[in-house]
């Protein structure tokens, strides 16, 4: 594990447009504490698409990376999010969400849901316009991470875009 926290420090320090390969649940904790590093550091807001915001992975996060959000929310920098769900199928697990609670009552961010009936559920988690974290594979947790690869940047931040037009 620490050679994959040192991988990711790096990439992360020195901007590298390198494609970091990652398949379980601490890598995917470690990379969006990262990024969540990088938007305090860059001052950048932050875009999430994902199917739930599961407790277990969104607490443990804003455990690990609680400075970086309250530095977001000292450069008044946002995090928005769209849940490719009902509300209702979520709204419960959201109430116990300290993740949740952080972004919409002190970043004043925004979570908005997307019924995702005939669409395949991507799930990305984008900085800026150049540093995402993006899931080829949600179920097993496969993914792959880079701190400065502006085209897949604006893939992603296009797919945000019409997601975010079409979310309640």
């Amino acid at each position: 594990m620490d050679s994959f926290i040192r991988l990711v420090q790096d990439a992360q320090a020195l901007q590298l447009n390198k494609n970091i390969a990652n398949a379980a649940f601490d890598h995917a904790v470690i990379l969006c504490e990262y990024l969540l590093k990088e938007a305090a550091e860059k001052g950048k807001d932050v875009r999430i698409i994902t199917g739930e915001l599961r407790n277990e992975f969104y607490n443990k996060l804003y455990n690990k990376a609680e400075a970086y959000l309250k530095d977001l929310k000292a450069k008044n920098k946002k995090i928005y999010i769209i849940i490719m769900s009902k509300k209702e199928q979520v709204e419960q697990e959201l109430s116990s969400n300290k993740f949740a609670e952080f972004i919409v009552n002190d970043l004043k961010g925004e979570i908005k849901f997307y019924d995702r009936k005939d669409e395949n559920c991507l799930h990305f988690f984008l900085v800026g316009d150049s540093s995402y974290r993006y899931e080829t594979n949600h179920e097993k947790v496969k993914a792959v991470a880079n701190f400065n690869n502006k085209d897949m940047g604006k893939i992603l931040s296009m797919i945000f875009s019409d997601k975010q037009k079409k979310a309640a």
